[in-house]
């Protein structure tokens, strides 16, 4: 806005400067009354949970055992889990709400506490793809090696 076009403001008594978006009027609707925003399709995220945690151990070994639960209100299958260093594909459909038994870990026992965190990857019914984190927490065994105690979701999900 120039000088001039200000001062001409002034004398006809209208504000100086004007706010940007008072600037910019909104097209009638053909009632004539102003258009409003459409309101946007918010994306719906899935939730799947690890709800507890079995840990079993036979002499140098290891097994983890785990319920994974789907808190959605849809369908997801279940694609592939990453803990401890490993992948165990699971490949598998778990219904709204449905829990299930998975076997996440079969290897050595662990030697060394180190931090961890186990990625849960799943998808929707529409083929997107989310990751659920799980910090993993572990117990101290009498032998000094150490067991996966429980593993803990971190929010948020991700969308992949």
């Amino acid at each position: 806005m120039g000088f001039f076009d200000g001062l001409g403001r002034l004398l006809q008594g209208k504000p100086v400067f004007q706010n940007s978006s008072a600037q910019q009027s909104q097209p009638p609707q053909e009632d004539g009354a102003p258009a409003t925003a459409q309101p946007t399709k918010s994306k719906i995220v899935p939730v799947v949970a690890i709800t507890r945690v079995t840990c079993r151990q036979s002499g140098s070994r290891m097994d983890v055992y785990a319920v994974l639960q789907n808190q959605s209100s849809e369908q997801i299958t279940l694609d592939k889990i990453r803990l401890l260093n490993t992948i165990r594909e699971l490949d598998s459909v778990l219904r709204a709400g449905e829990t299930r038994d998975y076997m996440l870990y079969s290897g050595e026992r662990l030697r060394d506490q180190y931090k961890d965190q186990a990625e849960l990857v799943y998808k929707d019914p529409s083929g997107d793809y989310f990751a659920a984190i799980h910090d993993v927490i572990f117990h101290l065994e009498s032998d000094k090696t150490y067991s996966v105690d429980d593993l803990r979701l971190h929010l948020p999900i991700r969308d992949v």
